[in-house]
């Protein structure tokens, strides 16, 4: 969790694991921000630095409203990735070497939403231009000829934090 101008910004970065499609992180399920929220509404959003293309989301559960932006680093297309999947391709030797990541970033929305959704949508665009770095320095580490990837990070790491050199000793900052 991060603080951008006042509002909480969480970023969530899931790592799949194509041998145990069980786990897959191919879900609508990590759009997701947890449970009791209501979509209002979805559409496309091009992000800088980048033009990377994610899907937006607005919710609401009953006293609150969330904007979030979800999307997969390291997938092919819905067909091609449904395709390895039923053939099994990802459990043998042959499967791709990058594991799959989901991304979700979310943050507040003040009421009302016509004057609280682009301050949210500014926070989340300027986090993902801050973040981006970061996803591109872990994608060497996605790749992996067996077993799952990061074996030695807990499961109860909540926040980026550099780990073995990874960010020359740097992370995102938490600024207010």
């Amino acid at each position: 969790r991060f603080r951008r101008d006042g509002h909480p910004v969480d970023a969530f970065v899931g790592v799949g694991w194509r041998a145990g499609r069980a786990k897959s992180p191919l879900t609508p399920k990590s759009a997701l921000p947890g449970s009791g929220w209501i979509l209002e509404r979805s559409e496309p959003r091009r992000l800088a630095p980048d033009d990377r293309l994610v899907q937006s989301f607005l919710y609401r559960s009953a006293t609150h409203w969330l904007l979030a932006y979800h999307w997969y680093e390291g997938s092919g297309s819905f067909g091609a990735e449904l395709l390895r999947n039923a053939s099994g391709v990802d459990a043998s030797p042959f499967r791709a070497p990058r594991e799959i990541v989901a991304v979700r970033l979310t943050t507040d929305v003040e009421l009302p939403i016509s004057t609280g959704l682009p301050p949210a949508a500014a926070r989340l665009d300027a986090f993902y231009a801050e973040l981006r770095p970061t996803l591109d320095r872990l994608g060497p580490l996605l790749v992996t000829d067996r077993g799952k990837v990061f074996p030695d990070l807990s499961p109860r790491e909540t926040i980026f934090r550099p780990w073995a050199g990874l960010l020359d000793r740097r992370s995102l900052s938490d600024r207010a």
